[in-house]
């Protein structure tokens, strides 16, 4: 069964130890598409030495409010705006926009969670 490591690579040395050493058979890139599209063409000539990490400032606030709060509600909160802020970035790229880095992780977790229930209602009600 092949092994499958995803989150944590942001380097082409990192990506490339990994699969020498036999420490995974494949590794998942989905997220650094949703900022950088043409990542893996600008890694291997060189352009790009390291993908971004927006996870670590993807978090609703410290304490109470962080991903590492004794609150199990405010821990999948953050969870969600961590999905959140990637599906909208999928969905803008398959609009034909550009990624939006920027966008806030409370925006994002409130576009994500009134689209989920928008859609969510219209399929109870269609």
């Amino acid at each position: 069964m092949p092994v499958m490591v995803t989150g944590g690579f942001r380097t082409l040395a990192g990506m490339d130890d990994a699969l020498r050493r036999g420490a995974t058979d494949m590794i998942g890139l989905a997220r650094p598409f949703c900022l950088e599209p043409a990542f893996p063409r600008r890694m291997l000539a060189g352009e790009l030495p390291a993908l971004p990490v927006p996870e670590d400032r993807l978090v609703l606030g410290r304490g109470f409010w962080g991903p590492n709060s004794r609150s199990k509600h405010m821990q999948g909160l953050n969870n969600q705006c961590q999905a959140g802020w990637y599906y909208g970035q999928i969905e803008r790229l398959g609009a034909g926009h550009e990624p939006q880095p920027t966008l806030s992780p409370w925006a994002a977790l409130l576009g994500h969670l009134s689209k989920d229930f928008g859609r969510a209602m219209a399929r109870k009600f269609a």
